[in-house]
């Protein structure tokens, strides 16, 4: 049976075609990638229906059977682009088998050209896919000039063995992780749960917890696209058995999640979300290495894709790093000459000004800092009996201070500290302890720390002070007709229990 070219809505794309359609990118060996599946694009259509009704899809058939496809949106200039460029780190051609075919790649280029596509916009093609060069033959074979850059380039890995074998090629970030995991171990415990593979951890649960640590992270939480994008590629992926959503926990409270997909050989990591408040145990990277040991005890991937984009863990884990082409085609014409340049140029001056301005809006009006002082009252508390016990604290504790780092959300012992007077000690209060207290030298507790749900910090705190100092002790609220400026006593809630067998000083 022969080839037959078309081109497509989203609205003709069924079940049946959308599952062939996601075989392909899954049967594609080390170039297999979830951004050129069904999936991806119905979850992304499905978040936009704006994008559902723009989308075309050139394809070329066997039967029924999809062998190339290259969903696009045409844009008021009328320049065909790779779907979803704002929202997807890469694109491919989808094609059947890890190697081009000649026939269908020529088919689907004639296809574009017949159906009127005067200009290609491509976004980040792998230059390492044999797939790219062939196509980008078969447009100029179709009578496309064809103009190439590098943009931005991938970050992979490519493990030799198993997990001890991947563990001893970057032994350092190993050793780097297990610090972290030495420092919470002896305090907590440390778990992590696997969702997507099984129904009793179902991915929608997975994601929902997933979007919390989201929200609490310094990214902030999704805007309603972007979450329904998000759930909607994970509950697909994990019909197709290939979502993992990984869920640290510390002392059972979730701190930081992994998503990766596993196509083929092929393990993608896509994001990573962590609750700042707990920046001083460093969760993020805990899960990525955890997360990653989990991988392999599954089966070893023969590739760990990272994708495009730079951060320090990246720069560890990622030695192969294959650039991405931006290419603009154009069909051959009297004034092909001098568009194509200045749309290259535009394409590069939009989206730097894009990211300049939208840095500008996430920049800070003012610098984080101590509260202000403001107008306060002392409410004094005289020495009585019946208080719980109070005793001091080692406040260079760095377990200590790793602790309060977490209860304050700062980024690490150090930061905390900087936070104190230099004569301000720590108190433990009760037995359980059922409170933390920070007493400033001239007796005014500055900060208190709660961990059996009490609301009434100040009353817990101050009355175990003053009996154990034997002598008055007050709390600072603020009061407009307050006679003193300062700042007023902080009532935290701990976001983790105190350690059973951590007792830096018995009362």
């Amino acid at each position: 049976m022969g080839y037959r070219s078309t081109i497509l809505r989203a609205a003709e794309v069924d079940d049946d075609l959308g599952a062939r359609w996601d075989a392909l990118p899954a049967g594609r060996g080390d170039q297999a990638d979830v951004y050129d599946s069904w999936a991806w694009h119905a979850a992304s259509l499905r978040a936009d229906p704006a994008l559902a009704r723009a989308v075309r899809i050139p394809a070329v058939l066997e039967g029924e059977q999809p062998v190339a496809l290259l969903p696009v949106t045409v844009d008021r200039s009328g320049c065909w682009r790779s779907v979803g460029m704002d929202i997807r780190p890469r694109s491919r051609i989808v094609t059947r088998g890890e190697g081009p075919d000649p026939e269908a790649l020529g088919q689907l280029a004639e296809s574009l050209a017949g159906a009127g596509a005067r200009s290609l916009a491509l976004h980040r093609l792998p230059s390492r896919d044999p797939v790219t060069e062939a196509f980008l033959g078969a447009l100029r074979e179709a009578g496309y000039e064809v103009a190439r850059r590098e943009r931005s380039e991938d970050r992979l890995a490519h493990p030799t063995g198993d997990w001890a074998a991947h563990s001893r090629d970057y032994k350092s970030f190993a050793k780097y992780v297990r610090r972290f995991c030495n420092r919470v171990t002896p305090l907590w415990d440390l778990t992590m749960d696997t969702y997507g593979t099984s129904p009793e951890l179902p991915a929608a649960e997975g994601f929902r917890v997933y979007a919390e640590l989201q929200a609490r992270s310094w990214k902030g939480p999704y805007d309603p696209m972007t979450m329904i994008r998000r759930r909607e590629l994970a509950l697909r992926a994990e019909q197709l058995g290939w979502v993992r959503i990984f869920i640290l926990r510390v002392a059972g409270v979730p701190v930081a999640g992994h998503v990766w997909f596993r196509l083929g050989p092929v393990a993608t990591w896509l994001s990573t979300a962590h609750d700042q408040g707990f920046d001083a145990l460093s969760p993020g990277t805990m899960v990525q290495w955890l997360a990653q040991e989990r991988l392999f005890a599954e089966q070893p991937p023969g590739v760990l894709d990272y994708l495009p984009g730079g951060s320090p863990q990246k720069d560890r884990l990622t030695p192969d790093r294959p650039v991405l082409l931006e290419v603009d085609a154009v069909r051959r014409s009297a004034v092909a000459g001098v568009a194509l340049p200045a749309r290259q140029q535009a394409r590069r001056v939009v989206p730097a000004v894009r990211d300049r301005v939208a840095a500008r809006l996430r920049r800070p009006e003012g610098g984080e800092g101590a509260t202000p002082d403001q107008p306060i009252r002392l409410l004094a508390t005289a020495p009585a009996d019946g208080a719980l016990p109070a005793a001091p604290l080692d406040a260079s504790d760095p377990g200590l201070r790793r602790y309060l780092a977490v209860t304050s959300g700062e980024a690490s012992p150090e930061a905390v500290a900087g936070t104190w007077a230099e004569d301000d000690g720590w108190w433990r209060i009760g037995s359980g302890p059922v409170a933390l207290a920070r007493l400033g030298a001239d007796d005014v507790v500055r900060e208190v720390v709660l961990l059996d749900g009490s609301t009434d910090g100040e009353d817990v705190a101050a009355p175990a002070l003053a009996a154990a100092l034997d002598r008055p002790v007050s709390v600072a609220r603020t009061d407009p007709r307050g006679t003193r400026d300062g700042a007023p006593t902080v009532v935290r809630h701990a976001l983790l229990p105190w350690p059973a067998a951590w007792v830096p000083t018995s009362p």
